[in-house]
């Protein structure tokens, strides 16, 4: 898209940007993310783009398995720390 200009996200669905940091933390905690983003379903490549989307119900599920997995409850907490608004897409860009 061109600056200022955003693609809208299909209802149901979240951005992975706000997910973006879930690989990098699971690392640092001692679980293997391949391993679980592939009980998941998913390829750990889908969080490299930002905007790339996943539907809530899935994205709920690959954290609810990320709690269960680490035993970390704030694990919801981690993730958010090192995002920018960014992440957000255009709710960020609007937000600025």
């Amino acid at each position: 898209p061109r600056s200022g200009e955003h693609d809208a996200i299909e209802e149901g669905q979240v951005r992975c940007g706000v997910l973006h940091a879930l690989p990098e933390i699971l690392d640092q905690l001692g679980v293997d993310p391949d391993t679980l983003f592939a009980e998941a379903g998913f390829a750990r490549s889908l969080f490299d783009d930002h905007d790339n989307t996943l539907p809530y119900s899935e994205g709920g599920r690959l954290l609810k398995r990320s709690v269960e997995v680490t035993g970390v409850e704030h694990l919801g907490l981690l993730i958010g720390q090192p995002l920018t608004l960014s992440a957000l897409g255009a709710v960020g860009f609007l937000m600025r």
